[in-house]
């Protein structure tokens, strides 16, 4: 394949074709790389197909007579037993005289015989390397913009939404036991992160913890002002569903919701239709999870340096010998209190003094400790 391209590329050089040529150069460099990086030698001539399949993808390696002759991507609905016989039987694929799995099945010992191949795991280092290639082409796969779009159809189809989500935007609410309350709000766009338009809201506190009623401020507060995505994901169960539902009804507009609950990442509705379990390497549910992980993970952030500032707020103002002056010094050279935080001894030393500086210590490594 490689000096055919290759040859191609000086016809069409010869003939001033040069964007053909171009075309066709920039093809055989990512070809030669693919080979180079994942070379793998052996010490005889074999024949082996080498197959990894999660997430609803597979990927498919050809080594004929100890070459690695073309990799193949799938989106696919099952697992091995599946492929095998979709690929094989149902298309007629002739199968290598050994197919190396990622990992076995009950009911593999059948497919030797249906085949007439040795299908099996990985038996040797160089079947392991083989499959450790796969696997990093397939993870490559599901990280690509078509996997992804696959996956978003798949995600309409299964919450029976009228057109695939453009647009998802997942709610997170963090606090500590009902004080410094905050929520987050993040947005993906066709399945990836658009920072720019992630929102973060304080909220009032609360005397006890009151996850529904938190909901209900940060929904009614973005969307009486914001347009509603096509898809908007809660982190939650069917309480928390059941409280943005209300809120969304009451500002007199309609939207897509689902919730995730952590306990086992099922999918709630917010209707009669009963909780929706997957697998853990769905692509659909990995999109939900990963924008509901996302959520999470601003919201404790800004949480975190709202309780961290306070504190140590309160911390500065109950060390005698910190005044105004001393604090302003140390805002001045450290800019803000997570810096502080992280500031040497003998920096705050230079500020304070050793004995203020000593007390201020305590706070920050009692503070952390929490």
């Amino acid at each position: 394949m490689k000096s055919w391209i290759k040859e191609k590329i000086d016809l069409y050089s010869e003939r001033e074709m040069f964007e053909s040529a171009s075309r066709l150069k920039r093809m055989y460099e990512r070809l030669e790389g693919f080979f180079e990086e994942q070379k793998v030698e052996f010490s005889e001539p074999v024949d082996v197909d080498v197959l990894t399949v999660r997430s609803n993808a597979a990927v498919l390696i050809k080594i004929r007579n100890g070459m690695m002759l073309a990799k193949f991507d799938f989106e696919i609905n099952g697992g091995y037993a599946d492929f095998l016989e979709w690929y094989y039987i149902g298309k007629g694929e002739k199968p290598a005289s050994r197919i190396v799995l990622e990992s076995t099945f009950k009911g593999i010992k059948k497919w030797s015989k249906v085949l007439s191949s040795d299908v099996d795991g990985a038996r040797d280092d160089d079947e392991k390397k083989l499959i450790s290639i796969a696997v990093q082409n397939l993870e490559d796969h599901l990280k690509s913009a078509a996997f992804v779009e696959v996956s978003l159809k798949r995600l309409a189809e299964l919450l029976s939404l009228n057109v695939s989500p453009k647009f998802i935007e997942g709610i997170d609410i963090s606090h500590t036991h009902g004080t410094f309350t905050v929520a987050s709000v993040v947005t993906f766009e066709d399945g990836k992160p658009n920072k720019k338009l992630y929102r973060r809201y304080k909220l009032a506190n609360f005397s006890k913890i009151d996850d529904f009623e938190s909901m209900r401020q940060v929904v009614r507060r973005r969307y009486s002002q914001h347009p509603l995505p096509d898809l908007l994901l809660i982190d939650g169960g069917k309480g928390q569903v059941d409280a943005v539902k209300d809120v969304i009804s009451k500002i007199g507009k309609e939207a897509s919701i689902v919730g995730l609950a952590k306990s086992d990442e099922r999918i709630v509705f917010p209707d009669s239709r009963e909780d929706l379990h997957l697998p853990l390497d769905d692509g659909a549910l990995r999109i939900l999870i990963e924008i509901r992980d996302e959520a999470h993970r601003f919201a404790t952030a800004y949480h975190y340096s709202l309780r961290d500032k306070s504190m140590i707020e309160s911390g500065l103002d109950s060390i005698p010998g910190i005044g105004s002056k001393r604090k302003k010094a140390l805002l001045a050279t450290f800019k803000n209190f997570s810096r502080i935080k992280k500031a040497s001894f003998e920096e705050l030393k230079e500020i304070l003094g050793e004995k203020t500086a000593k007390k201020l210590e305590e706070i920050i490594h009692r503070e952390n400790s929490l």
